[in-house]
């Protein structure tokens, strides 16, 4: 293992160990989450199903005498929680699920800022502790909710679709097609804003580097196969044994459209300053991207120009889609003449009505979020070479004011 890899690893845990202080000092014996919030829920779901052995839960610990059946939404997070309760419990399996997915988010923003943006050795930390001092991506430790955590495998999957358009080479589509059809196995979420993400990450893959026509065809062929055929499974058991009493199984968009003031169907989407200034509001550390953050990465825009545009367009088409269905400012949805002002997730869901069933668009926001990791990291970059003198000490301060903001 080179130095750099192990330099990198050392300052991934030590990130780790930050963002989800004080998890550590007691990792067998306690888990996050907010009392009133769903990690109990989810603990619970990951144990039955390691117990079950299936995607297919069926128990009679509870609602006696019918028992309970549910389909488990991410099953990919099993990698991380067999191993670990194997070893230390149930709490260490829970805690190593959220471990595990931090990291696969901050491996993967580094990942896609050197596929797209050109590698860069000294830009890899940089980038690293932009994505980990996301506010977002810490959200989940507060909520619990699992399939929410699995986000860094869709930017996975963009970065290995970039490589395999880029050489076309056969390993490459196949490494991206699994990726993509395990992001299916994280959570309906991540993959549907993979998919909803993914033909405008293709597009502009294919306009950067005009590949001959055929052999883009190709690649995306190789691409489509295996991700369709390991993505068949899960969907398969979605939406064949779900039952319609489980969330997804509706088009919910009617009746939040109906009743835009509820503070239930405000936070489904992210109020577009809450993505920018941290607030009070309920649900804002799912949505806050951090003003430092978001201002480097506005500094390695100007620093790159049009350079930056293959990473910036999707990125900021994932934030404009997080706003939700319908505009909303500071707790207010923004009406007009025939009702709340649709925002263009709600025009989608009404060209597509199956949108309408995975209603939490503000979870779009951190993957518009980790895409801008990279352009965050050349911003630290580009103040630090204003000043050679201070070029050390920014190098440091930086990356450090962005987890404290955090």
């Amino acid at each position: 293992m080179s130095r750099h890899i192990q330099g990198l690893t050392v300052l991934g845990l030590a990130l780790l160990v930050l963002v989800s202080w004080p998890l550590v000092l007691s990792p067998f014996s306690t888990i996050p989450g907010q009392a009133s919030l769903e990690a109990t829920e989810h603990l619970w779901l990951l144990w039955l199903a390691s117990e079950s052995g299936g995607l297919t839960i069926e128990t009679d610990l509870v609602s006696s005498p019918d028992g309970f059946q549910w389909i488990l939404g991410d099953p990919l997070n099993l990698i991380w929680f067999v191993p670990a309760h194997w070893l230390g419990g149930p709490a260490l399996g829970f805690n190593m699920v959220h471990w595990g997915n931090l990291a696969v988010a901050g491996v993967a923003a580094i990942w896609l800022g050197q596929e797209v943006l050109g590698h860069d050795r000294a830009r890899a930390p940089l980038t690293l502790c932009a994505a980990l001092a996301l506010p977002a991506l810490s959200g989940g430790l507060l909520t619990g909710m699992t399939e929410a955590q699995t986000v860094g495998w869709a930017i996975l999957s963009l970065a290995a679709l970039h490589r395999a358009i880029r050489t076309g080479i056969l390993q490459h589509s196949l490494i991206a097609g699994g990726l993509c059809g395990l992001t299916a196995w994280g959570g309906p979420y991540p993959i549907l804003h993979l998919a909803l993400l993914a033909p405008i990450f293709i597009g502009v893959a294919l306009w950067r580097h005009r590949p001959d026509p055929l052999r883009g065809a190709l690649t995306l062929c190789r691409i489509a196969g295996p991700a369709g055929l390991l993505a068949l499974p899960i969907a398969q058991a979605i939406f064949s044994e779900r039952s319609a009493n489980q969330p997804g199984s509706s088009d919910h968009s009617a009746e939040i459209l109906a009743d835009p003031s509820r503070v239930e169907n405000l936070t489904l989407g992210a109020d577009p300053l809450q993505l920018i200034i941290p607030t009070t509001t309920d649900h804002d550390f799912e949505a806050y991207l951090g003003s430092l953050m978001l201002l480097l990465a506005v500094v390695g825009t100007i620093h790159l120009k049009r350079r930056a545009l293959p990473l910036l367009v999707p990125a900021l088409i994932g934030l404009i889609l997080s706003i939700g269905l319908y505009m909303h400012i500071a707790g207010e949805p923004i009406a007009a003449s025939s009702g709340v002002w649709l925002a263009p997730a709600g025009w989608l869901t009404e060209q597509l009505s199956a949108l309408g069933r995975a209603p939490r668009w503000y979870r779009m926001a951190l993957l518009g979020g980790l895409m801008l990791a990279p352009l965050a990291a050349i911003g630290i970059q580009t103040l630090a070479q204003l000043r050679p003198q201070w070029s050390r000490p920014l190098l440091l301060l930086l990356p450090v004011l962005l987890l404290c903001d955090g």
